[in-house]
């Protein structure tokens, strides 16, 4: 356990810039995960690793005069964007510090083709490439796992399609299935019969929550290294929609999808090195007992 959470805070510093252009944000998708367009797009080139690149220690560290509260959005495009400093954690603290909220300025571009590949902007800093191949061989990342509602989702195919985009082969592996708010027992009781019937099954409360894992070849300098990106949804710090009761003969019992999860699901697929829970969870929004469902969240982990 603790090597997991070693494992885990890598990867959470690593994905934390990706991740915060999610923060916050709904947007809506023309084309399904699951009909037949490859999800890097049409005719989109494949991009090799070697483009990525450190931070230009020569661009500006600090916040842009521009960022005030109260400000007029107007988010930079094409060569205005030259001179914004890299999007950092020390430069998310300052903006944290200045603004007392999310960064809300920005815009999605280029879109055209990507399905799920939209690249968003920030109006006062400017995403700097990372090497996902060579920090997972680093760091020993063989299996990575997204978790949450369907900002959690977004993000975990982001990653899938920031990997094919880069070169990476990646095939899918299993997949709850279509967009439906119902949990498929089938998928998570891994072939187990008696565990697909001692399912508690209740509505998801979010469609686009579903199980899902692709095997990814990543080419680093080293030769190919293997990482399973996967996805477990969970719209709720304590999520109801699969559980199994107490006195159960054969299986432990989970009164939260989550202890199920850790208790008996990984167990049996596979332990990942590092976790990822995209924030804010939307369906917590007007939770009374919020404070205390995070909580008990954090002590399960």
């Amino acid at each position: 356990m603790y090597k997991l959470q070693q494992k885990l805070l890598v990867l959470v510093l690593l994905l934390f810039l990706t991740l915060i252009t999610v923060l916050g944000f709904t947007f809506s998708f023309k084309e399904s995960f699951y009909n037949e367009i490859p999800l890097w797009g049409l005719g989109m080139s494949k991009r090799s690793n070697k483009e990525n690149t450190t931070v230009d220690s020569s661009l500006p560290l600090n916040l842009p005069d521009f960022v005030r509260p109260n400000r007029t959005c107007k988010v930079p495009i094409g060569s205005d964007r030259a001179n914004l400093p890299p999007c950092t954690h020390s430069l998310f603290r300052s903006y944290y510090s200045k603004m007392a909220s999310y960064p809300e300025c920005g815009a999605w571009v280029e879109t055209a083709g990507y399905g799920y590949s939209q690249r968003y902007i920030l109006d006062f800093c400017e995403f700097k490439p990372y090497n996902l191949p060579e920090c997972s061989l680093r760091n020993g990342l063989h299996h990575i796992l997204f978790t949450g509602d369907s900002v959690g989702w977004r993000t975990y195919l982001s990653m899938v399609n920031t990997s094919i985009w880069a070169g990476s082969n990646c095939h899918l592996v299993k997949s709850e299935g279509p967009k439906s708010k119902t949990p498929s027992t089938e998928y998570f009781s891994v072939g187990h019969r008696s565990l697909n019937e001692s399912f508690v099954v209740a509505e998801r409360k979010c469609a686009w929550c579903r199980g899902n894992v692709y095997d990814c070849e990543m080419q680093t300098g080293n030769g190919y290294h293997n990482v399973r990106l996967e996805f477990a949804p969970a719209y709720k710090f304590r999520d109801p929609s699969l559980t199994i009761i107490p006195g159960n003969p054969r299986w432990r019992s989970a009164e939260t999808f989550q202890e199920f999860l850790f208790s008996t699901y990984l167990p049996m697929v596979g332990i990942p090195d590092a976790i990822v829970m995209p924030f804010p969870l939307n369906h917590e929004l007007g939770n009374s007992q919020l404070v205390a469902d995070f909580q008990s969240l954090v002590d399960l982990i």
